[in-house]
């Protein structure tokens, strides 16, 4: 019935769950899984280092954040984040860690075929996007993320993709 399903990551409890349910239906149909996870600047540095615990990959974020504090840098006022935020170089790693273990996960579990992608802050459009180039056919996704400000999958983005998509849209609580 499925044969492409997408998932979104972002190590919330929300996304794991939601991560096992499109592992386990992209197994029974032998389906290609797409893991994404959107790169959102709000995230503060506490919860980013407290989610890479949760996941296993606290070592990998430090060893990044000490090598990101030694890099000779020059904020402006529009460049700097927001105080307390992760520095971008920071969300992009942990984001690619994030996509990496989920994928092994599913591989683990007996998904074949798995791709992952790092997508931008305006959430909801590109999966839409992703879904619609890559055709999509089931998207899982959290109830809601992590993000201090807007979380990764918050109600809205979940409404706006249960509105918009052309596919079923499958909403993990």
């Amino acid at each position: 019935m499925f044969k492409a399903v997408l998932v979104s990551v972002d190590g919330s409890a929300p996304s794991d769950r939601a991560l096992a349910l499109a592992i386990d239906v992209a197994g029974r149909y032998r389906a290609r899984l797409a893991i994404v996870h959107a790169v959102v600047g709000d995230i503060s540095l506490g919860a980013l280092m407290e989610t890479a615990k949760r996941q296993g990959f606290l070592g990998d974020i430090v060893a990044e954040l000490d090598e990101a504090m030694t890099r000779p840098a020059f904020p402006t006022p529009i460049t700097a984040p927001p105080r307390g935020a992760a520095p971008t170089v920071l969300l992009e790693r942990f984001g690619a860690l994030m996509l990496e273990g989920a994928s092994a996960r599913a591989h683990e579990l007996g998904v074949a075929r798995v791709e992952t992608a790092l997508l931008g802050e305006d959430i909801a459009r590109e999966v839409l996007q992703f879904v619609e180039a890559n055709g999509v056919d089931l998207i899982v996704c959290g109830t809601r993320g992590q993000g201090d400000i807007k979380s990764f999958f918050l109600g809205s983005v979940s409404r706006e993709l249960l509105e918009e998509a052309k596919c079923p849209c499958l909403v993990v609580k």
